[in-house]
């Protein structure tokens, strides 16, 4: 049973707006999803745990997993990891940023739709924020050609599950502001379903 009506997936979803609208609000979101990059990489928050991470843009993807299809979502991720590494020139840390960020986005997806309205927000987040920690250990064992790396892995684990907490807090909170102002984007509040199916908004337009 959930403690808050906005816990459930289902009830969080949104209607998907249409044309120009939807196009306006995906490229709001990959705004969005660039500033919290950027920022992040300015905020020398791994001087203190070295290759610990806020997770700031991690709030827009989820977000946008609750609200836009698959493949939307899935081309905001990688224009979000190549155009971060474009603004900052760090493309050495391209490679780690894609493989976490995919590996992150597979796992956050495939839970949603096994488990549906039994995980909220705060879950799906820790899950993706740990599988994004063991994509970025897995791409540097490559890379560096050894595994001694994944000595570092329990640190990142740790990190993950406080850091992904956090950010699904912030999801929640984002997520209760769309619903309420879901009218300005012509869309209207998804049905729901145990499954986690994706469900018919009120003109049948699919909502993820």
């Amino acid at each position: 049973m959930w403690r808050d009506e906005a816990d459930r997936p289902g009830a969080q979803r949104l209607q998907r707006p249409t044309g120009n609208r939807r196009l306006a609000l995906l490229s709001m979101f990959l705004g969005y999803a660039l500033i919290a990059g950027i920022l992040e990489r300015a905020i020398p928050f791994d001087a203190v745990v070295p290759g610990v991470k806020l997770g700031l843009a991690n709030v827009v993807i989820l977000a946008a997993i609750y609200l836009f299809s698959f493949w939307e979502t899935l081309t905001l991720v990688v224009l979000k990891c190549v155009l971060t590494a474009f603004f900052t020139g760090s493309f050495a840390s391209f490679a780690y940023s894609l493989s976490g960020s995919l590996l992150s986005f597979a796992a956050m997806c495939l839970l949603i739709r096994l488990l549906g309205e039994r995980v909220s927000p705060i879950g799906v987040s820790v899950v993706g924020a740990v599988f994004h920690n063991l994509g970025q250990i897995a791409a540097a064992s490559v890379l560096m050609g050894t595994m001694l790396v994944a000595a570092y892995l329990p640190i990142l684990l740790v990190s993950g599950v406080v850091t992904g907490a956090l950010v699904g807090v912030a999801v929640k909170g984002v997520l209760r502001i769309l619903r309420r102002q879901y009218a300005a984007y012509g869309g209207a509040p998804a049905g729901q379903g145990g499954d986690g199916a994706v469900q018919k908004g009120g003109d049948g337009n699919d909502v993820f």
